[in-house]
């Protein structure tokens, strides 16, 4: 304490701002680390939840389309071009939802703060959506086609 009475204004001075641009200094580096960890954050919610969840919903507008194709394949019954058309449309919705569901699949292994636990639970769930889809496509999609093939309206309209 005698220290600072036996100092001059000049030395008291200088202290007092040395001990704030150091204060100043701590601040500034505490609100730089925090901005690059926001920003850190930000990148893996744009790259990771962001991204799986635009999956997702591509997942489900492909399934109804797959829906919408299959409901008009009623109306195309006998008509080869359409039906043509209406198989073509499904084989590319199909082979979309594989790729979206192997595009999630990947997203999800990569994704290192999720917990290997949860990344199970989501795997199994993405694995029994892979079998309904597998289910709805052999048990109901086919027998519509083969109806609408045949000319069968009442057997498409039964399967709808």
């Amino acid at each position: 304490m005698t220290v600072l009475r036996n100092m001059k204004i000049k030395g008291k001075l200088t202290l007092g701002f040395g001990v704030l641009l150091l204060i100043t200094t701590f601040v500034a580096a505490y609100g730089v680390g925090n901005i690059v960890q926001i920003r850190s954050q930000h990148e893996y919610m744009m790259d990771g939840p962001v991204e799986g969840r635009q999956i997702l919903r591509y997942i489900e507008v492909r399934l109804m389309d797959v829906r919408r194709i299959v409901t008009f394949t009623a109306l195309y019954t006998g008509d080869a071009d359409n039906l043509r058309n209406a198989e073509e449309d499904l084989t590319a919705a199909y082979a979309a939802l594989t790729d979206s569901m192997e595009q999630f699949r990947q997203l999800l292994v990569n994704d290192h703060r999720i917990d290997s636990a949860v990344k199970g639970v989501i795997s199994s769930q993405i694995a029994e959506l892979e079998r309904s889809i597998e289910q709805y496509m052999s048990q109901v999609v086919q027998p519509i086609l083969v109806f609408a093939w045949n000319n069968d309206r009442d057997g498409t309209l039964a399967m709808i």
